[in-house]
């Protein structure tokens, strides 16, 4: 077997044939997703907003009868708003912690822990791109989120006086006869065109300031992106992990201005931009799954067609994005990126055309993606159902029998009319004259009768949804339902762990330097200076969170038992402090960030509260120690401390009998106190 060198990309030619055949998939994969986006928008032929069945629109006689009812059923749409909540709330509450895989790693654990804390609230995108993942991962059966490194420039306009000049710059404006100099300079030092830097070299001159354009980097930082497969992300039938696939594409849809950018930004070939800018706007590769065609006149995919976006692309260019691993020489493989267009492959010449191609430098050596299943039921990352799969028939049914009482309360309203034949009334309603020859002969026809089984089945088969999908039923064991919950959630951080853990090697990578950053988990808490260096090393983060957390009886439960877990530890092995956090983690993270206060500054507060009471006792005040919400060991120490070291308090402790008085009634409140909350409670269960 020949093995590829790396250095020896893959022709662009080769890459889009590949491209395209993922595009035209000859298995269900495409039927699939019609029937996940029919159950949850809940879309059939024919049908009409007013939920009745119209021959209008049918183009034949619909059955049961014209205007019948067509109701929409959003159970599939309801379970996937409510799971996709459920991640949404997991992710914004998950514990975020960094746990050092080398020992001396420890020591920055801390700082690693707060700083992918605060890096979660500096991607103003997570949120957007979250929900839009959870949906496809529940909705199809599987997301991918792409974890990339955003470098984005902007245009500034910039102001700069004559007295901000070097000197030899400020000498060269001056004199006329140095003008041409003066421009080198300018457009050197300023990164300016020429033009630009001439017109700023003569206001400078004439007016003493000038303004002139200049890019500068306004982002540079991680970023997440979810995306669906089958349409912004593509993978061959045959990948069953991303990080062993052969080749995975991302296609995206920039606008000229984005296009144009690219050079600047990503480095992208100036040429490649101005022969596509040219020739590929509104062009989109056409894909076929199955029954589903891509029309590339206009953009849209033919009939129903089965949750693709059918983003409009008239005014956008298509680029697609190649990640293909291919083993070195040596046997180590690597992964090697580039940056095409399906629609120009090669100018005029026959050269081969595309905008970048490298090895791709992400340091983690892993391919920049997580695949986010609903489920897993074999290796194929195709395989995973989505809700309308399985939920689809049983959304049918319930409908069918909405349909069926609708139509029986229709009859029942008014029910048809039963007259001889050829004399039909020409009016029927309340205190209308009808003629007749003999009595009876016009009339209502019987009412169906009431069928208390649809009601019956209708329930039988919610019941049966709710189960499957973990909701509460009633007469089911409660711990099944809570078991589906926190697996649902389990794999959805499990996941979000993977795409962190790329985010941080990312950040680690290139982070500029120095860097600011808020410690998160105490909104009291000061920002810090952190390095690169300071967020070096290796460690493992992870994501939890308990879905049991969300049901209030047992929270106030797990609380109860936490207190009482806390009185029995008569040696103080628990950290109070961290269990306050912990408490709040429960209750409310937030409640929790305006009320905690970090632990530094909460004994700072009882050791300078303690050092008044103290002043005010040698005055001979008495001071009464608070029964809750104090460190009593803490201020003991302090008062104890102040004694012994402080030859004024010496003296009036021993030559004053007030503050003698004063001090001891307080030391025997703090002692108090203190045997309250240790040896107390435990001689009250166990005996004296």
């Amino acid at each position: 077997m020949n093995e590829l060198d790396p250095r020896e990309p893959t022709p662009v030619s080769e890459l889009s044939k590949e491209f395209q055949d993922t595009l035209v998939r000859p298995n269900t994969w495409g039927e699939r997703q019609d029937i996940n986006w029919k159950a949850r928008f809940n879309v059939w032929p024919g049908q009409d907003a007013s939920g009745r069945k119209l021959k209008s629109r049918l183009g034949k006689e619909p059955f049961p009868w014209d205007e019948a009812s067509d109701a929409a059923v959003p159970l599939v749409d309801t379970y996937i708003n409510e799971d996709v909540d459920t991640l949404m709330a997991a992710l914004d509450a998950a514990r975020i912690l960094a746990v050092p895989v080398e020992s001396n790693d420890a020591a920055r654990a801390n700082t690693v822990t707060n700083f992918v804390r605060w890096m979660f609230n500096q991607m103003p995108e997570l949120d957007h791109e979250a929900e839009l993942l959870a949906n496809y991962q529940l909705e199809r059966g599987c997301g991918v989120l792409a974890v990339f490194w955003k470098r984005e420039v902007q245009l500034a306009e910039q102001e700069i006086t004559v007295d901000q000049l070097r000197p030899e710059f400020a000498a060269a404006v001056a004199d006329p006869l140095r003008e041409d100099e003066a421009v080198e300079i300018a457009s050197d030092v300023l990164d300016i065109n020429k033009t630009d830097a001439r017109k700023l070299v003569v206001d400078l001159r004439d007016k003493g300031a000038g303004k002139y354009v200049k890019p500068y980097i306004c982002e540079d930082r991680p970023r997440f992106m979810a995306l669906c497969p089958g349409e912004d992300f593509f993978a061959s039938a045959d990948t069953t992990d991303l990080q062993n696939a052969r080749v995975l594409f991302y296609r995206e849809f920039l606008t000229r201005a984005n296009l144009e950018d690219g050079n600047r930004s990503y480095g992208w070939d100036k040429e490649w931009i101005k022969i596509v800018g040219k020739t590929c706007e509104g062009k989109v590769s056409a894909f076929s799954y199955n029954a589903y065609s891509y029309n590339t006149k206009h953009n849209y995919a033919t009939s129903e067609k089965g949750g693709f976006s059918g983003l409009d692309t008239t005014k956008l260019f298509e680029v697609v994005h190649a990640f293909e691993k291919k083993p070195g020489p040596n046997g180590v493989p690597g992964i090697f990126y580039t940056v095409f267009t399906p629609h120009q492959m090669a100018d005029i010449g026959g050269k081969e055309l595309f905008a970048f191609r490298e090895l791709l430098d992400y340091q983690h050596g892993r391919q920049p993606f997580v695949s986010f299943p609903r489920e897993r039921i074999n290796r194929r990352m195709d395989s995973p159902r989505g809700y309308g799969e399985i939920a689809y028939t049983m959304q049918n049914q319930v409908k069918t029998e909405w349909d069926s009482r609708a139509d029986r309360a229709s009859i029942a309203t008014i029910p048809p009319l039963m007259h001889p034949v050829g004399r039909a009334p020409s009016r029927w309603g309340p205190a209308v004259r009808v003629p007749y020859v003999r009595p009876g002969e016009c009339s209502f026809a019987d009412i169906p009768k009431y069928d208390p089984g649809s009601k019956e089945v209708e329930l039988s088969v919610r019941a049966m949804a709710d189960q499957y999908f973990g909701r509460l039923v009633e007469g089911r064991d409660p711990n099944y339902s809570r078991m589906r919950r926190q697996r649902l959630v389990t794999r959805w951080l499990k996941s979000w762990r993977e795409a962190v853990q790329m985010m941080f090697a990312l950040c680690q990578q290139f982070m500029p330097d120095d860097f600011w950053f808020r410690v998160v988990g105490s909104a009291k808490a000061q920002p810090l200076r952190a390095t690169r260096q300071e967020i070096q090393g290796k460690f493992d983060i992870s994501l939890t969170f308990n879905v049991l957390n969300q049901e209030p009886d047992l929270l106030e439960a797990k609380l109860d038992l936490l207190l009482k877990l806390l009185q029995a530890d008569v040696n103080a092995v628990v950290d109070r402090t961290e269990l306050m956090s912990v408490i709040f983690e429960y209750l409310d993270p937030n409640l929790g960030e305006r009320l905690l206060q970090p632990e530094e500054n909460a004994s700072l507060r009882e050791i300078e509260d303690e050092k008044t009471v103290f002043s005010r006792m040698m005055g001979g005040q008495e001071e009464n120690v608070k029964e809750q919400g104090q460190a009593y060991q803490l201020r003991m120490r302090v008062m104890k401390q102040l004694l012994e070291t402080n030859p004024l308090a010496q003296q009036a402790y021993q030559g004053n009998e007030r503050v003698r008085a004063v001090m001891d009634k307080r030391m025997k409140q703090l002692n108090f106190q203190i045997q309250q909350k240790t040896v107390n409670p435990t001689i009250g269960r166990l005996g004296a």
